[in-house]
């Protein structure tokens, strides 16, 4: 094939190209990723729980820690009220972000300051006897519970809560098992946030 009629061909063929209305760059560039792009293919999925709006704080329990969760309560809302709310458990869009309660809606809480002090009570009323546990809770799943009662009380203002059941008190231990004591009053040591730092996000 001689070189004039191989110019001709390729001619007739970048016509046809061009008569399709695809477009030739005689200079083509390169193009580089972006760096931070991922080319491995990723199997790892996760569940985003969205950040709370200003409220009154009450706690939860995901995947074994505390999570804050709000409700839209007065400012001047009672403690009664504030650990009513919380009986009632997540919602059911917090459930599907498997967020859970230890602390079930048929116990019924007589919750205030104690006189003269920010100490909170929290009164646990309802039939009982020496077998019962408290709160129906043994073991790990019991300190979960009394973290999310704990937090609750400490954000919702004092410093510090204590238990009792049908009047009388109830003496429970920290995260790390460790039982409350009474003090000098004949009243529980109170309980605060640092005695169940393990159920923190970062615990």
């Amino acid at each position: 094939m001689t070189r004039r009629l191989l110019s001709v061909r390729l001619a007739m063929v970048a016509l046809a190209i061009s008569s399709c209305g695809i477009p030739i760059d005689e200079s083509p560039e390169s193009v580089a990723l972006p760096e931070n792009l991922e080319t491995a293919p990723t199997t790892t999925t996760s569940t985003t729980v969205p950040e709370e709006a200003d409220g009154q704080r009450l706690y939860f329990i995901r995947d074994g820690r505390l999570i804050a969760r709000t409700r839209e309560l007065a400012e001047d809302a009672l403690a009664q009220e504030v650990f009513e709310q919380l009986l009632v458990g997540p919602t059911e869009e917090e459930r599907a972000l498997s967020i859970e309660s230890r602390l079930t809606p048929d116990l019924v809480v007589e919750a205030g300051f104690l006189t003269g002090t920010d100490i909170l009570s929290l009164n646990f009323v309802g039939e009982s006897d020496d077998e019962t546990p408290f709160l129906g809770l043994e073991g790990e799943l019991r300190s979960e519970a009394i973290a999310q009662l704990v937090f609750t009380g400490v954000v919702f203002g004092s410093s510090g809560v204590v238990f009792a059941e049908n009047g009388e008190w109830r003496l429970v231990a920290n995260a790390d098992g460790e039982v409350q004591v009474f003090d000098d009053n004949g009243v529980p040591v109170p309980l605060t946030t640092s005695d169940f730092i393990p159920f923190t996000p970062g615990g």
